[in-house]
């Protein structure tokens, strides 16, 4: 996968809530990919802007971006079924 790639599935799916490469300080709920140094790293943050979960560490940025995009459809799995439940 492209960055290109990514692009597209986050605008034809609707995928909000992420940090894109940015250069800026991670906000509340969101996913974030970066490149750092000689790997990429792949994370979420939770109500405090504080990395929750894992971290993944990737070699290449296909597969950081893999998991970027899967770490949003997830996201927008569960945004929408807590919005059922209330």
């Amino acid at each position: 996968m492209k960055k290109k790639d990514a692009l597209r599935i986050i605008r034809d799916e609707n995928l909000v809530k992420y940090s894109f490469f940015e250069n800026r300080a991670d906000q509340e709920y969101e996913v974030v990919i970066k490149e750092k140094d000689d790997h990429w790293e792949v994370y979420t943050t939770d109500e405090r802007a504080a990395i929750h979960g894992t971290r993944g560490i990737y070699e290449t940025e296909t597969e950081a971006l893999c998991n970027f995009i899967k770490r949003l459809r997830a996201g927008k799995l569960l945004y929408s079924l807590i919005q059922i439940c209330f």
